[in-house]
């Protein structure tokens, strides 16, 4: 296996799963409720734009969803015209420009308010559309539910240079078991908007379904949904939120052993020294590690030849060790084929069972891949490339 200019392992973006899963989405939804394709933080690790080119022809997709201006701008640079919802804060400053570019803004504390004001003020030539982020439980952004229709009422005055295109909130726990939270939530957030129908104030996009909410409460898809894992195959939580079959992970990513070593019983290695070989042992360096998008401590698995093999001690900035001991007929060597998540051979290595070792959720699996130079990004279609 060569890596052309240095990189030090391939990750690679399925594009027809990609597109598959999102049809696939779409697919459960009613024929009025629109999706809205989650491609923060760098699609999940996935590639932001690569995925977000891949999403924004389909007739399925809406308009595209990212946490800061900075992933908005990359998107409008390379060409990327479908609307898209900011969903963190984004500074007053940025307002003209947010403006300018077409992009719509999450408004969730009162400081904005006066921020839109301002902008209003200066008579712009584009008009600045926003969304209302309301708070029914997660206490992260968002305003409380009865402050919503003074806002709104307040904001009414600055059209058309501000435009209250939508309103949502975010549940906390529809992944879990026990939805009783996220009913509560919904019903809140319902009784919200049936309150501002009344008023005449209800925005057009009301939305509060994130990928688990969509998957398992039809009830909570109003005029939009915001799904993300679900676009990349992974699951929001795959003991109580599994995706269905026809939903399949986009992602693989591999690297090579790139020194293996015969060490003795007893041989500590690693910074630290934090494992002891047990037994005499083969084990092969490999050239990723934490900066690379593996922890650094936890438990840890990759594959080799279809057989699934413990990463070992203390993980290095870019390097790891694995131990492929049991792996004969011939030896692991040097230039070896390394699946770090993905399909190998006739098994795979998927992001469940890596999340289910290290204690935590599949995004994180991927999301914290970087965007780094050591790091080659492929795009291929079906082939397990």
């Amino acid at each position: 296996m060569h890596h052309p200019e240095g990189h030090t392992s391939r990750l690679t973006l399925h594009v027809d799963r990609l597109v598959r899963n999102a049809r696939a989405v779409s697919a459960c939804l009613s024929p009025r409720t629109r999706l809205l394709a989650v491609v923060k933080a760098n699609a999940y690790g996935h590639g932001l734009e690569a995925a977000a080119r891949t999403l924004e022809p389909l007739d399925e997709v809406t308009a595209l969803a990212v946490s800061a201006l900075r992933e908005a701008t990359v998107l409008r640079t390379h060409g990327v015209r479908k609307g898209i919802l900011i969903l963190g804060p984004t500074a007053s400053d940025h307002y003209p420009r947010a403006a300018a570019e077409g992009l719509s803004l999450t408004i969730h504390q009162p400081r904005q308010i006066d921020g839109l004001t301002r902008y209003a003020h200066m008579a712009p030539a584009e008009t600045l559309s926003v969304h209302l982020k309301v708070d029914t439980g997660l206490h992260r952004l968002g305003f409380a539910p009865d402050e919503v229709p003074g806002l709104l009422a307040d904001l009414a005055p600055l059209q058309p240079a501000v435009k209250v295109s939508g309103l949502y909130s975010h549940f906390h726990s529809a992944d879990t078991e026990d939805l009783a939270s996220a009913k509560a939530q919904l019903k809140c957030f319902r009784d919200l908007v049936a309150n501002l129908e009344r008023q005449d104030l209800r925005p057009s996009l009301c939305h509060i379904a994130n990928t688990a909410g969509t998957l398992r409460m039809p009830e909570a898809h109003m005029d939009m949904v915001r799904v993300g894992g679900a676009l990349y195959g992974l699951n929001p939580n795959h003991e109580h939120c599994r995706l269905p079959e026809t939903i399949q992970p986009v992602l693989s990513w591999r690297t090579e052993a790139v020194q293996v070593h015969e060490v003795r019983a007893g041989t500590a290695l690693g910074y630290g020294l934090c494992w002891q070989a047990r037994r005499p042992s083969r084990i092969a360096v490999l050239p990723v590690g934490y900066a690379d998008g593996l922890p650094r401590t936890a438990p840890g698995v990759v594959m080799v030849r279809d057989q699934t093999v413990p990463l070992v001690g203390t993980r290095s900035m870019n390097m790891s060790f694995v131990d492929v001991t049991g792996i004969d007929n011939p030896p692991v060597q040097p230039g070896e084929r390394i699946t770090l998540i993905g399909p190998d051979r006739g098994s795979t290595l998927d992001c469940s069972r890596i999340a289910d070792l290290e204690g935590t959720i599949e995004y994180e699996v991927t999301a914290r891949i970087p965007e780094s130079v050591r790091i080659l990004r492929a795009i291929a279609g079906d082939s397990a490339a």
